[in-house]
């Protein structure tokens, strides 16, 4: 079984660079998802809003990885 701190492929420890790609496409996928879910339940405009302000939200935490 893979830990979160290792690499599928060797075992060595993930780099800071690894841990961050993870980071950003989990928040990414959650982030769909809580668009889809507000979509059918509540409506696709406030959906859109919520992610837009998620998305907003993403890039004042993560952008710094970015540079």
């Amino acid at each position: 079984m893979c830990s979160y701190d290792r690499c599928m492929s060797n075992g060595a420890p993930m780099t800071r660079d690894q841990r961050r790609k993870i980071a950003v496409i989990g928040y990414l996928v959650a982030m769909c998802g809580l668009c889809v879910l507000l979509g059918v339940t509540v409506g696709w405009l406030f959906g859109v809003f919520v992610t837009l302000f998620g998305m907003g939200f993403a890039v004042l935490k993560f952008g710094a990885w970015w540079r």
